[in-house]
């Protein structure tokens, strides 16, 4: 079915159908979290096959990661084993709660010094 008029034609198929076609084309990469064992048994494949010839961004297209999360991970889990990695992501997981409650306590603390001032 066309329909003209006033210089436009219409025949049929809507404006985003083509959009559709577009972004089915595209791959649509799911987000993946890594465990701190994983990355740095990524980093480790990812070096040897750099000290191997391949460049870097050949290297991370193997194993499924960007060159951009290669050098973040490296910058964070650089020279760590793989316990030392685990640790520190309990570590930082446990100092996010401990600031957390900190938070809390001073929160409160000063609503009980409002009140004890009277200026509630």
């Amino acid at each position: 079915m066309a329909l003209e008029g006033e210089g436009l034609t219409w025949t049929g198929q809507p404006a985003w159908q083509g959009s559709v076609l577009f972004f089915s084309a595209l791959r649509i990469v799911a987000k993946h979290r890594y465990k701190p064992e994983q990355i740095v048994t990524l980093l480790r494949q990812i070096e040897l096959e750099i000290a191997n010839g391949k460049t870097t961004p050949q290297a991370c297209r193997d194993a499924e990661i960007t060159a951009q999360t290669y050098y973040r991970w490296r910058k964070e889990f650089g020279g760590l084993k793989l316990d030392q990695a685990k640790r520190l992501k309990e570590l930082e997981r446990e100092n996010a709660k401990l600031k957390r409650l900190v938070a809390e306590l001073s929160l409160e603390k000063q609503i009980l010094k409002d009140v004890a001032d009277g200026n509630f």
